[in-house]
């Protein structure tokens, strides 16, 4: 790996809780014309907000905030489980993307990246998500065009293996049941209202990323049920 030291100053503590390891990565894409561009506002104070690795195009990882430092990527605003403040348990690294493209260099050094990370720190695969599994209402990166089934090849993150025929679709408060148990924050209103379709549409950017709609298709039930047997 070739990895650049690049100090931000936007970072703090850890809250208590979180143990002093984090036990998650959150992956985004910068939406930003250049890593140059990004770079300059993940280190600027009056941005408020950084990272602890950005990957540029052309694979080299920029070190901006050191792994026992809380960074501020995951915003205020960010659930998984029953945890808020994601970026007290997190790692979070952007990638230099509009999200269109994620280059073949950039995927490689992700994964090594990630790979070395995990020989620190016990990250399950049910941990490595992405920017709008934790905030779906707020962000959709990195995008449906990250290849998420790259990762799953490297033994990364949780991709189904195989996807069970349902006869037909559960009702939208079964269905919020399950996203919940995957991890998703959302409430079982029974009714398929905006947040509701905004986690579908996040589950779908991640693992049925053919078709970002937030409609529950067979296809997206039979993903959804066996993604939670994974998690």
């Amino acid at each position: 790996m070739n990895i650049v030291s690049y100090p931000s100053p936007n970072f703090n503590e850890r809250l208590p809780e979180a143990g002093g390891k984090p036990d998650m990565i959150i992956l985004h894409h910068t939406n930003m014309a250049s890593a140059e561009l990004a770079l300059e506002r993940l280190t600027d104070p009056a941005s408020e907000v950084s990272c602890h690795y950005l990957i540029h195009k052309d694979g080299t990882i920029y070190h901006l905030v050191q792994e026992k430092e809380r960074a501020w990527h995951a915003g205020r605003v960010s659930h998984w489980k029953n945890r808020e403040k994601i970026n007290s348990y997190s790692i979070g690294i952007e990638i230099d993307s509009l999200g269109d493209i994620f280059t073949k260099p950039q995927m490689e050094s992700l994964v090594a990246l990630i790979q070395d990370i995990r020989t620190r720190y016990e990250i399950p695969n049910t941990h490595i998500l992405g920017h709008s599994d934790i905030a779906p209402d707020r962000k959709d990166d990195p995008s449906e065009h990250f290849d998420w089934e790259y990762l799953g090849e490297k033994g990364i993150g949780c991709m189904p293996d195989h996807v069970p025929l349902l006869d037909q679709i559960p009702p939208t408060l079964e269905i919020q049941k399950i996203l919940q148990t995957i991890g998703y924050a959302i409430q079982l209103t029974g009714l398929l209202d905006d947040q509701t379709i905004n986690v579908i549409k996040a589950f779908q950017r991640h693992f049925r990323r053919t078709k970002v709609d937030g409609v529950v298709d067979l296809e997206t039930a039979g993903r959804m049920v066996r993604i939670k047997e994974l998690f």
